[in-house]
């Protein structure tokens, strides 16, 4: 299939007078323009998407009444194009059980793409844990599947064995432009070589908050953490002395979770420069100090929750267990759901993280995670992959906007909510990538987390560093050797 890709100032690629020859790196299965010019920096902030054609929506039997394509609009497609694969880790059927929670959009967007478009819609199933060999090993084979569901810990590992397009090539079917449905800010960060290998989604885009539990601290009598921030106290220095004052002996913990992990602090493990080198960033200052404001919070303070058991965090906090967690607003959900099927009388409340004052930080800093949308380098459909994934993504806003935004909400005071809104405009987004080179992730996990969160014992954390940094360079090493 040949195309020409049209641009003008604010479209997304030149014109191009010939057609498009296959690119090497896709082994002629994808077709992209090579006479393109280079596209600016700034280009998701001043390309505009161009026009598609509308067509009628459908309603399908086991779901009537639901019109959610009636004005997305549509390319034209050949028919190759219109039968897309996709690699996921759960199946038809639990699509099916979920279509009127989590799994919604999915379900939605699938049987939209038939019933409407005339298209197909192939789930290859493939177990969380496998998904990076199964990829490899299917685009070496030439039968990759066109669309792979990707997320933070899929960076940069998959850009850097190819396996992911440059979202650019099909910005046209994709509008990738388009704001109101991806989150530009954040696929710039996660940017590898000047390519943009993710869609990543408004409604999927996660921010860390302290959640807490009001019922506990009212009964102590202390001031909660929405407590502090109205009075522009809350800082880590605060939150530590709350952590401490929460904690009656061990049963209950000011603090348990994963959410001060070393991989998801506010000054990131890892770095990866423009050019696709990834670099080691733990001799930071910054990152040394606040990793030991967190071996003294639990070894010296004792006002977390530490062990093995730090990781039932979703279960204690609703048992009126311990008082505090880091975490996102789908877990938030999540919790208050089981509070409501168990009616455990917890009453949990969301505020910003604290402003980490050891080091002056003028304003929180997150760590973010996502659920997005890549393509494969080696599909057979991309440009009907494109076409799904905007289709989705437009479903999943339909269905965001039709529950009156957010299902987090109804769990929220109206106070909270505005807070959310402020906070999320404004809060500093850092991205962790040392997930995704090597085994980096189970080398912190099995030889640095230990030391910190669950043996109490003594260590230094310089020499925890020094003894797990010959490791990690290694790691480094080797990711950057096949860059």
């Amino acid at each position: 299939m040949k195309r020409i890709f049209l641009v003008a100032l604010a479209v997304l690629f030149v014109f191009a007078a010939a057609a498009c020859t296959g690119d090497p790196n896709a082994g002629n299965v994808v077709e992209v323009p090579d006479s393109a010019t280079p596209l600016p920096d700034n280009f998701l902030e001043t390309a505009t998407p161009s026009t598609f054609r509308t067509k009628q929506a459908v309603d399908y039997p086991d779901n009537e009444g639901t019109n959610y394509a009636a004005n997305i609009m549509v390319s034209e497609l050949d028919d190759d194009q219109l039968k897309v694969s996709t690699m996921m880790s759960i199946d038809w059927d639990y699509i099916v059980d979920q279509k009127e929670g989590q799994g919604a959009h999915q379900y939605n967007a699938t049987k939209i793409w038939e019933a409407t478009y005339g298209g197909t819609v192939t789930i290859r199933t493939v177990p969380e844990n496998e998904m990076t060999s199964s990829l490899s090993a299917w685009s070496a084979a030439g039968e990759a599947p066109d669309i792979i569901p990707s997320n933070n810990a899929n960076y940069p590992l998959w850009p850097q064995r190819g396996l992911t397009s440059d979202m650019k090539w099909y910005g046209d079917n994709l509008d990738i432009t388009n704001g109101d449905i991806f989150n530009r800010d954040l696929m710039e960060l996660y940017s590898w070589k000047g390519e943009h290998p993710y869609a990543i989604t408004n409604t999927a885009t996660h921010y860390y908050y302290v959640v807490f539990n009001k019922t506990l601290f009212d009964r102590k009598g202390e001031k909660t953490p929405w407590d502090y921030w109205q009075e522009g106290n809350w800082t880590w220095t605060q939150f530590v002395q709350t952590a401490k004052a929460m904690t009656e002996g061990e049963e209950a913990y000011g603090f348990t979770g994963w959410g001060l992990f070393p991989y998801q602090a506010p000054y990131p493990m890892a770095a990866v420069s423009d050019d696709g080198i990834a670099s080691l960033n733990i001799d930071n200052p910054n990152y040394i100090r606040y990793m030991t404001e967190v071996y003294n919070f639990y070894q010296t303070e004792k006002a977390g929750r530490s062990g093995w058991n730090l990781q039932d965090w979703s279960a204690l906090m609703p048992q009126n267990t311990d008082a505090m967690v880091i975490t996102n607003l789908s877990s938030f959900e999540r919790m208050w759901r089981i509070i409501e099927r168990r009616d455990t009388g917890a009453d949990l409340r969301v505020a910003p993280l604290y402003v980490f004052d050891p080091n002056d930080e003028a304003g929180p800093i997150t760590p973010t995670s996502f659920w997005g949308y890549a393509i494969a380098r080696q599909a057979k459909a991309p440009y009907g992959a494109a076409e799904y994934i905007r289709l989705e993504s437009l479903v999943s806003r339909a269905i965001f906007d039709e529950r009156g935004g957010h299902s987090w909400l109804p769990y929220v005071t109206p106070e909270e909510k505005a807070m959310i809104e402020e906070y999320e405009k404004n809060v500093t987004m850092v991205i962790e990538p040392i997930q995704g080179v090597g085994d980096c992730y189970a080398i912190i996990d099995g030889q640095m987390v230990p030391s910190i969160y669950y043996d109490q014992a003594e260590v230094s954390v310089q020499a925890v560093f020094d003894s797990i940094r010959p490791i990690l360079n290694a790691e480094f090493d080797a990711f950057n050797a096949g860059s």
